[in-house]
């Protein structure tokens, strides 16, 4: 996959980078659980025997969480999406 998206940039692809760092600021919609980062063992708590340790985190955060690319068909007004679609129409 690498390959191809290199290849596409060569040929004159422009990239344009939507994502957001993840960080207790991150917007979200008000009923969406925000992003939250919680480290759950250190190299200092779990040891084995034989001196193999790891850090580890837990990442959890709504789906309303950050950039929406999607905004065009995931949010509805009178029940009708960007360009006058139907809403029901939709899946999802």
């Amino acid at each position: 996959m690498m390959d191809s998206l290199l290849a596409a940039v060569d040929a004159g692809i422009r990239i344009i980078e939507l994502g957001r760092p993840l960080d207790d600021a991150v917007p979200r919609s008000g009923w969406s659980p925000g992003f939250s980062l919680e480290r759950t063992a250190t190299h200092v708590e779990d040891v084995r025997d034989d001196g193999l340790s790891v850090c580890s985190d837990r990442l959890t955060m709504g789906t309303h969480v950050g950039t929406h690319i999607d905004a065009l068909g995931h949010v509805a007004c009178s029940g009708e999406l960007h360009g006058s679609v139907k809403a029901a129409s939709e899946a999802g």
